[in-house]
């Protein structure tokens, strides 16, 4: 991967620039200056190209060589990840109820290790429910005291809790919306 000031060309461009260099008799070099990019790219290009061709040396990958290995390594570094992933969580994997906790649990200490994706496909959660689950606010604890959550006024422009209905008679109203 490249900065992000690294100019992208289309697959056309590298193409007549190959085949200039093929068909002229010029350098690379001097190609490259015609084109205004810079020798080394054009050299890559070439050398790729050759090589896609069947013109290569011994050993050297095509292009559809160099994407499939890639997608392999891809793969087979997922189902690394999920065999790990099952022996750590063989125990919530056996026959019989799974509690839905101990799932999440699970995935959310795992998260550092693995991709939130790869663990919900591999214990068979939704992925909603799982983000769903990350973001809600812990339950309150028996015998505690309910919290108050601050109610809005919607009709204000500024997010001031309600005021209790008596204090709210002997204050002017914000403006907006009917009258007060």
């Amino acid at each position: 991967m490249g900065s992000k000031y690294t100019k992208r060309y289309s697959e056309e461009f590298k193409g007549d620039a190959v085949a200039l260099v093929d068909s002229s008799g010029k350098t690379v070099t001097a190609v490259a200056g015609e084109f205004g990019i810079s020798s080394e790219s054009l050299r890559g290009w070439y050398r790729e190209a050759k090589t896609d061709r069947g013109e290569g040396t011994p050993g050297e990958l095509t292009s559809a060589e160099r994407e499939e290995l890639k997608r392999l390594r891809k793969e087979n570094r997922e189902q690394q990840q999920t065999i790990e992933i099952l022996k750590k969580g063989d125990r919530l994997l056996r026959e019989g109820e799974r509690p839905v906790s101990e799932l999440y649990r699970f995935i959310h200490a795992e998260k550092a290790n693995y991709p939130i994706v790869l663990l919900c496909r591999v214990l068979h959660v939704a992925r909603s429910s799982c983000y769903a689950r990350r973001e809600a606010r812990p339950p309150l604890a028996p015998g505690s005291p309910p919290t108050t959550r601050s109610r809005t006024r919607s009709r204000c422009r500024t997010s001031l809790p309600v005021a209790p209905t008596a204090f709210r008679a002997s204050t002017p109203s914000c403006g907006v919306g009917g009258a007060g």
